[in-house]
Order: structure tokens, then sequence, then C-alpha cells
């Protein structure tokens, strides 16, 4: 007959290997559970089998909190009888275990409310054993009516301790895995740094704590000039321009080494000796420990945005002196007006050997002289266009050297480069002319013991990245203008001021400082851009942007003298400024005319009235208080809408269109006018009554 205990022994022996089997097949934790518990809970009929573990052991953080004492529920079988998921470190279970190793208690024993954390319990018996320092195995039978007692325990404490050591390989197999997955996505973190950095357009410095450079990106060899070999072991300091004073780089390193990052603009010299702006942050760079590892820096060159907000400024400051100086110019063009018309008429009548013959002829002299000065001032603020005209720009620059090399002197050699597929530009002939006379004698005060000047034409096709860097243009074809001498040169400094009205570096007496902002002032109006290159000893070059256009170049005009011709029709004078009515009465009866005049637009209304039939040319001022000269003639032809106009002013053509004013160029007369001017005008107006008088 058997034996019942030596079958007890057999089948301890068999769970026993059987459960060593079924541990360390695998280094998922979950699954190493699920495979021992279930050879377990199948073998020794238990309802229920639960491993709980020290947060600290799992070592998780998202899990871990303060108190790294507590327990988590890692695994259970069933899972849906598990109510707690975590415990305190406290709690009855793991105390009990700090005096013994495994323990069971029943339902009917004291301490067994406290070690269900399951849902469902009414009965049976909890088997508890520790897994070694790391957590607890935690069993359930719910056959039985008493504890299980301590030799049976006992003989699966050896399998458990093994079972513990299988976790521990778990949990480490976990941490390296982790481990392995941070450092991968470290390292992937850091390619993709590293690869933003590299492509960056900004420059990116790295040094050590002591400032010496351990990293530049390729910008910074390619804005610099430095490749990354050539400022090894190199500090910063490379850079310096001399542009700051050592208190700039004082508060830097201030800043920086008190743990604040520093933001500013910061001038460098580069490797070619060229200076360069940059906006610029300097940061501390600390290791994981949170110790000075050194500095980063970001370096954005902004020196030609800082150009493009130069010229933008400028622009803006030229913009606003014009309309001063145009509105200035206008108030003085009336008084000379006066000055000139009086003085010629008082020339007229003085003897050529008169003892006042002198003095009179210098008033007239010095009035021309301040008359030619407000011409500049108009031409500089708002250029006048009345004769817009599309011309061939190389045929004006020959027709201008032949006229030039008289006046520059035998000792200034005058060239002319002009490419024979130029093309033509939309602009008036004066002003073109004026601008390369006023380049022109620059040159030749530049160059007071002779030189060369070199007068170029080229077609050039501007694409969007240049017109960006030059404000003003727009992107398409174009024609390049260059002036250059072999002079003197100029400064940094006076370069930058050299557009700016009335500035000369000209001794007293010898420049107005208004050429070359009548020059920018000009091209401006004409849709184009100039440019200003020059270097002390080594001449200037302005190089002149103009909006090509694809058409044949008109005839350039050409001025005859012609004799005062006088009349007999009667004119009516609207001028509110008495000096310059006054003057245009005195010429116009000089010249035949019968002469009615008024102060204003409403005076004028009521006069017509008086004169319907007998008026034939109206002379009126543009601008003029409560009625201008536009609205006066409109209501004077509703009467007499044959009645012919001449408009005189002394402001600038665009002036007209900022007030709304539309006038025909060929029916304005500007002042300080002529007597001869005047008479001309009138004569083409009175003589072509057939052509009608459009305003």
């Amino acid at each position: 007959m058997p034996d019942p205990a030596a079958n007890d022994v057999v089948g301890t022996i068999s769970l026993l290997y059987e459960l060593a089997l079924s541990m360390g097949q695998s280094l998922d934790l979950d699954a190493n559970c699920d495979l021992f518990i279930r050879t377990l809970l199948t073998r020794k009929n238990l309802a229920f089998g639960a491993v709980w573990l020290k947060a600290s052991a799992l070592k998780n953080g998202a899990t871990a909190e303060a108190d790294s004492g507590s327990y988590r529920l890692v695994y259970a079988n069933p899972r849906v009888r598990a109510r707690e998921d975590r415990l305190p470190a406290n709690h009855p279970l793991p105390a009990r275990l700090g005096n013994m190793p495994f323990f069971s208690v029943a339902a009917n024993e004291p301490g067994f409310a406290e070690a269900v954390t399951e849902n469902g319990i009414q009965g049976g018996a909890y088997t508890v054993y520790a897994l070694g320092d790391i957590g607890f195995l935690k069993l359930y039978s719910v056959l039985r009516r008493s504890a299980v007692s301590p030799v049976e325990v006992n003989s699966l404490r050896q399998v458990v301790a093994k079972f513990a050591v299988s976790i521990e390989g778990c949990l480490a197999h976990r941490q390296l895995a982790r481990q392995i997955e941070e450092r991968d996505r470290a390292e992937g973190e850091r390619r993709t740094l590293a690869m933003v950095v590299e492509q960056m357009e900004d420059c990116v410095i790295i040094t050590d704590a002591a400032g010496v450079f351990r990293y530049v990106n390729p910008a910074f060899e390619r804005v610099t000039g430095y490749a990354a070999r050539e400022v090894a072991g190199l500090t910063p300091r490379l850079l310096k321009s001399g542009r700051h004073l050592p208190e700039f780089y004082a508060a830097l390193w201030k800043t920086v080494s008190s743990g604040r990052p520093w933001r500013d603009r910061i001038v460098n010299r580069l490797k070619n000796g060229s200076l360069a702006t940059f906006d610029t942050i300097v940061a501390p760079a600390r290791d994981e420990k949170g110790r000075p590892a050194g500095y980063v820096a970001v370096l954005r060159d902004v020196t030609r945005l800082m150009e493009v907000e130069q010229q933008y400024a400028h622009a803006q400051k030229m913009e606003s002196i014009g309309r001063l100086a145009g509105g200035i110019a206008h108030d003085f063009n009336n008084t000379l007006t006066a000055v000139l018309g009086f003085g010629s008429l008082l020339l007229e009548t003085t003897p050529e050997d008169g003892p006042d013959r002198h003095a009179v002829e210098q008033i007239v002299l010095a009035g021309e002289r301040a008359a030619n000065l407000t011409r500049q001032l108009l031409t500089f603020s708002r250029p006048p266009m009345p004769e817009m005209r599309v011309m061939d720009l190389n045929a004006l620059a020959l027709n201008a050297t032949h006229l030039l090399r008289r006046s520059l002197g035998e000792d200034v050699e005058v060239v002319t480069l002009l490419d024979e597929h130029t093309g033509s530009v939309r602009a008036d002939v004066s002003l073109l002319n004026q601008i390369i006379t006023n380049l022109a004698l620059n040159a030749r005060d530049a160059m007071p013991r002779g030189g060369r000047l070199c007068l170029r034409t080229a077609p050039v096709e501007l694409d969007a990245a240049f017109c960006a860097e030059h404000a003003g243009l727009a992107p398409g074809p174009h024609i390049l203008l260059s002036v250059r001498d072999t002079g003197t040169g100029m400064t940094e400094e006076v370069r930058r001021r050299a557009f700016e009205p009335f500035f000369t570096t000209k001794r007293t007496g010898k420049g107005t400082g208004l050429g070359l902002s009548v020059v920018y002032g000009i091209v401006r109006r004409l849709g184009g851009c100039v440019e200003l290159d020059s270097r002390p000893d080594a001449g200037t070059e302005v190089r002149i942007w103009l909006p090509r256009v694809e058409a044949r170049g008109d005839t350039l005009p050409v001025e005859l003298e012609e004799k005062v011709v006088g009349g007999r029709e009667t004119i009516l004078v609207v001028e509110d400024e008495p000096m310059v009515r006054d003057l245009a009465t005195r010429l116009l009866r000089s010249l035949g005319y019968s002469v009615l005049e008024v102060g204003g637009g409403e005076e004028a209304l009521s006069l017509l009235r008086r004169y319907h039939d007998r008026l034939d040319l109206v002379l009126s001022d543009v601008v003029m208080p409560r009625m201008d000269g536009v609205e006066l003639t409109l209501q004077l032809r509703q009467e007499r809408p044959e009645l012919q106009v001449l408009y005189m002013s002394g402001f600038a053509d665009d002036a007209f269109a900022e007030r709304g004013l539309n006038l025909d160029p060929r029916r304005l007369i500007r002042k300080p006018f002529t007597k001869e001017t005047l008479a001309r005008k009138l004569r083409e107006i009175l003589d072509d009554r057939g052509s009608g008088a459009n305003a």
C-alpha cells in the first residue's frame, strides 16, 4: 500500500521543480510573474496571487513619490479581483513581514481584515512571502478554513526567494532598457539639435568656462571668414572691432558670469578686416549637475538690415526736409520775383554810363543767384517734371559731356564708356542734364590738380534680392549710369552724410551743399536709386539705377533766342501777393497790354461780370487763400468758355497734385520769371486760341 507521506514529498518536489522551471524564462516583469503565479495557483489550487513591489525598487520617475517606501501592485491574477493598486509604507502587511519572512492568516484570525486588499473576500486564508527587500508575494485560498501550516509555507520559501531574484533581474533589465531608450532619445535629440545648429543662418559659438572656442557652426565660418580650425584654442576677442569701450565688454561678462543671458548689438571685425553688426545673445551653459560649463552665443548679422533701415530713415528725413524746403522756396520765389522783376525794369531805364548802373546790375545778379538757389531747393524737394519724355540715355550723356569738357578744364580727362545696348529712360531732359552736371562739377572739385572723369552706362536686370537692399527700386530692367573720378575721395563719415542737404566739405563760398541732394531728389522722383562709393585717396563713384523703357528716344530739345513781343489784349492779373501783382501789372503794361488786377478769386469773378467781353486772358497764381487758381478758372469759364488762362506759381509740380490740382505744364510759368519769359508764354497762348484753354 503506497505511503501518503511519500506521495506528499514527491508532489512537493514536483511542484518545486515546476516552479523553478517557470522562473527566468522571460526578462519581462509581467511575463515572468504570470508564468510563476499561474503555475503556483494551478498546482496549489489557489484563487488569487499578486506581486507588490516598493516604489523605490521600480525606479520609475513617472510613479515614484516622495515616500519611496510605498508599494505598488505590479501583477495580479485574476486582475479583476484587485481592489488597491498602491499601499503606504506603514501598511500592516509589509510591517508584519518586517518581523518574519512569511506568514499565513485565516478569516477567523486577528489581522485578516488588514490583509484584505481585494474585492469579494469573505473567508479563506492569505499566505504572504517577503520578496527580499523589494516587496512581497501575496497568495489567497478560498477553500481554507484555517491558516496554512508553517511547514507547508516554509516548503515554498526557497523557490519564492529565487522568484525574488528573478524579479530583480527583470527590474534590472527594465532599468537597462529604459537607460538605453533614454540614451537613444537623447542621442536622437542631440543629432536633431546638431542638424539644426549646422543649418542655421545665424552664427553659433560654444566656449568653455574660460571663454575658449569649443565649437562654431558653418554659418560662423561663412559670415566671419574664419574656419573652425583657425579659431580652435582662441577666444571671441579675436572678433573685437575696437568700436566698443572696455566697459561694454565688462558689462557683458558681468551679466553672463552672474548666470543671466546678455543681449545687445555688437560690432565685430571679420577676417577680411571689414566690420559687421550682429544682434547677439550670450548665455551661460551648465552641465547635468547645474555647474557652469561654458557659454553659448548666437549672432545674427544685421549689417545689411541696418543699411536698409538707414536708407529708409534717410529717405524719410529727405522727404521731410524737402517739404520744408519747398514751402520756403515758394515764399522766397514771390520775393525774388519782385526783386528780379523790378530790378530788370530799373535796369532798362538806367543808362549804360549812369552812376547807378553797376549797383542795379549787382542787384539783378544777386537776385539771379538767389533764384538759382531756390530752383535747386525745389528740385531737391520736389523735382519739376513738366516734360517727361522717352530718350536715349547714351545720346544725352554724349551731349552733356561735350558741354562739360569746356567747363571742367583741360587738366580733367573726360572718358565715356557707353554700352550700345543701354536703351532709353523716361525723364525730363533738363533734370538728367542737371544730374550729370552736378556730379561732374563735384568730381572736378575733388580733383584740384586734374584727373580722370569716367561716365559709364550699361543695361542691367535687377532681381528681388538686389532691390530689397536698395530702397526705391523694383525688380526688372534698368539702366546703370555711373560717374567715377580719380579725386581725393571721402571718409566713411563724409560718405554717409553726402546726400544730406546743405552738407558740404568745401570752404565757405564754394558750395551750397545742395549738389548731391538735388541728384538724390531727382533720381528718387524718376523711380530710381543712387549709391555712392568712395574711400580716401581712391576716388569716388556715384552709381544711379533708372527704370529702362523699351522705346525709341526723343530728340533733345534746343532752345532758341526769341525777340520779346508784346500785344494789345486785355489781361486780368489775379495774385494775392501785392509785390508780385504789382510787378506783373507793370511788366504787362510795358509790353503794351491792357491790365486789370485783383487780389483773389472772388474779386476776379465780380470783375468778370463788369468786363465780360473785354477780357482775353487771365494770369492767375495757383495757390491762393479761399479759392485757388484752378477753381477760379472753372467758375470763370462757366460764363466765358473760350477764356484763355496762364498760371504762375513758385511751387513744385507735385505740390499741385497733393492739392488735387491738374495743370497743363504748357500753361504754367514759374516764379521768379523775367519779362522775356512772360512775354513768350503769353504770345504762345494768345496766338494759339484755336487749341482751347485747358487747365
